[in-house]
């Protein structure tokens, strides 16, 4: 909330409704059978790590140390995501502070990194799951299927999926100009291993393509060679690419744009249709066939509400989940989307199909000597503070007082309200002081396949609230 203060805006700061207590001082002198196991299994001095803790807390440590200890838990791991992946489960909780503010949609559309793509790509489990309900979701559609990928991102993953499924036209949508670059890029290196006709803005020269290439052709080549790994590769015979930006942007409503301005894709690539059988139609809408013999990938620029976009959309794909299901603002996006006349067809389905946050009280936790330093380290505590939101991974299950319960459920194939309220009632399962909220993610792709981010190691992370 905003108050005026001698003449100047500022921030009121949020306040706990309880008293903050101090950080506890932890106990330094002997290791616990926790604090052993732990740092034997991480390949770590368990007296080396009790000592630094003692000279941090006693504020004795010279700068040499510090950059020890630095080095000490960076033999742990090399980054945020090495840390998480050398962790083994049950073993040892890692969590670090998120901030309280919120960010609007456009705000994490920007902040996305490349390096969280790169990583979501690499990400086994969700790139498995999201291909196996595509394939089994595009095996009940005609074989020209119209798919609409939202919220893309640069490698225009789950719309590479769907053509290589067999998708006959494909519609990625992102709004961050820094992605959509990167991904015209990629398309533009992929097309130097084919004899590939191209056309449109920055297709004319090679020379072009030249410059681009010398400013991060390491990087371009790096994205190539992922999607190569993956078999998402694309061989188009024609590539046009449009100027950037050209994707029309119209905030007062989108039947005032012109036929020729509400289909202009910022680039598209046409590839030979696939050979074999044919598949048959299960819904009753047939889209309009594509010209015989091509398939047809596109990119538009710009906040899915906002543009305009192809019609008789037969598959919405998207990823626009955070680790709280409804943080990144799917409940708005799929309602204007479904709610625009002509966009999608009547057996049009979404995927995933729905998502929950799932809630479970928890006793209070007792870390170890390298829980309390990986703390440290990103949050400055030696313990969770009250009243702040961490990521946490392999909070371990024994400290669940009750079974987990739905905070939020979300049916991706049904309109959603904004605002809801719901009630979960815990039924505890053994004594314990409670201390905090754990919440995880759920994802249903399809009736066959979803992702527990409790149960298996992906991107996203489960939160903690003490």
């Amino acid at each position: 909330s905003m108050e005026r203060v001698t003449g100047q805006r500022r921030r009121r700061t949020w306040e706990p409704p309880f008293a903050s207590s101090p950080t506890p001082t932890p106990q330094c002198d002997q290791p616990s059978d926790a604090d052993i196991r732990v740092a034997s299994v991480c390949g770590m001095d368990v007296h080396r790590l009790l000592r630094l803790e003692r000279d941090i807390l006693s504020d004795r440590m010279p700068q040499d140390e510090r950059k020890c200890l630095k080095g000490e838990l960076g033999g742990f791991y090399r980054d945020e995501h090495e840390r998480w992946k050398s962790l083994r489960p049950n073993l040892c909780v890692d969590m670090y502070e998120l901030p309280r503010d919120g960010k609007s949609t456009r705000e994490k559309n920007v902040a996305y990194s490349m390096n969280c793509h790169q990583r979501m790509s690499e990400d086994v489990v969700r790139t498995r799951a999201f291909e196996s309900a595509i394939s089994h979701a595009l095996k009940r559609l005609p074989a020209d299927a119209r798919v609409l990928d939202v919220g893309t991102g640069p490698f225009m993953l789950l719309g590479r999926m769907a053509h290589h499924n067999g998708a006959g036209f494909v519609a990625c949508v992102e709004h961050s100009k820094v992605a959509t670059r990167l991904a015209t890029d990629l398309v533009r290196r992929e097309c130097s291993d084919f004899d590939v006709d191209i056309g449109g803005v920055g297709g004319a020269s090679s020379r072009k393509w030249s410059r681009v290439a010398e400013r991060h052709s390491r990087e371009v080549e790096g994205y190539r060679i992922l999607m190569q790994r993956l078999s998402l590769g694309l061989q188009p015979t024609r590539v046009s690419f449009g100027a950037m930006g050209s994707t029309a942007v119209c905030p007062n409503g989108l039947d005032v744009l012109d036929a020729d301005r509400r289909t202009r894709p910022l680039m598209q690539a046409i590839m030979a249709a696939k050979t074999g059988k044919p598949r048959t139609a299960s819904h009753h809408v047939v889209p309009q066939p594509l010209e015989r013999g091509r398939r047809v990938v596109e990119l538009y620029r710009g906040l899915s509400s906002e543009i305009a976009l192809p019609d008789g959309i037969d598959l919405i794909v998207h990823e626009i989940i955070g680790n709280v299901a409804s943080a990144e603002g799917v409940i708005r996006a799929l309602n204007e989307l479904r709610h625009r006349g002509g966009l999608t067809s009547r057996g049009c389905r979404v995927l995933p199909s729905a998502a929950g946050t799932m809630l479970v009280p928890t006793s209070l936790l007792a870390p170890s000597v390298v829980e309390r330093l990986l703390l440290y380290q990103s949050s400055g505590c030696w313990e969770a503070q009250r009243g702040c939101i961490y990521a946490v991974r392999g909070f371990p299950s024994d400290h669940f007082m009750a079974s987990a319960q739905p905070l939020e459920w979300l049916d991706f194939n049904r309109h959603l309200p904004e605002v809801s309220t719901r009630t979960c009632t815990f039924r505890t399962r053994h004594a314990g002081r409670f201390d905090g909220l754990h919440m995880h993610l759920v994802v249903d792709l399809d009736e066959a396949t979803s992702i527990d981010v409790y149960r298996e190691r992906t991107t996203w992370t489960c939160t903690f609230v003490r």
